[in-house]
């Protein structure tokens, strides 16, 4: 059976977080791989490894593993080997130090060819910037009333999975491709 997720979470979550907890729930099967003891790089290196070998339907990224996953999944578009890339940002860490500590020419942070989305909680601080990053990068935001964690947004994040997937789990020959 393929993975139908990889899951990147976000400094200081939990491997088993409420989050991944609900789309196993849901019937996905989920990834969660990494480790937070790697420096970002490491991280960004990690997620490209386990994409390319893995080929999930979906990659979902929170907070700074949303960052990372965008940066994997640009850098894996630039080098031919995505098959496709649905991507889901949960409250993506692109306003932080880790995307001033790269030059731009070295990390343009595009979303990859495919189905890319962006979660945010509006009342998490960096919600502005992210709904920017979002706009200029014609990324479709959406904002719920909810903080950073989006901790009470779980059947939004479900829905969003569902869409971009393109399938339900009772409906999984719906899936569509970009």
């Amino acid at each position: 059976m393929t993975t139908d997720i990889i899951y990147l979470r976000g400094q200081g979550s939990l491997v088993e977080g409420a989050k991944v907890t609900s789309l196993r729930a849901a019937g996905y099967e989920v990834l969660v791989p990494g480790s937070h003891e790697l420096d970002f790089a490491q991280r960004i290196i990690e997620a490209m490894r386990v994409i390319e070998r893995v080929r999930p339907h979906l990659v979902v990224g929170a907070g700074l593993g949303g960052l990372v996953g965008l940066c994997a999944m640009e850098l894996l578009d630039k080098l031919g080997a995505m098959r496709h890339g649905n991507l889901l940002l949960l409250g993506p860490a692109v306003a932080t130090s880790y995307v001033e500590t790269y030059p731009a020419s070295v990390l343009h942070l595009n979303p990859p060819k495919g189905h890319v989305a962006i979660l945010q909680g509006s009342q998490s601080v960096n919600h502005e910037a992210v709904a920017r990053f979002a706009a200029t990068r014609g990324i479709p935001y959406t904002a719920v009333p909810d903080g950073q964690k989006l901790e009470n947004s779980h059947d939004v994040v479900l829905s969003m999975v569902n869409d971009l997937i393109g399938f339900d789990v009772e409906g999984r020959n719906a899936r569509r491709e970009p």
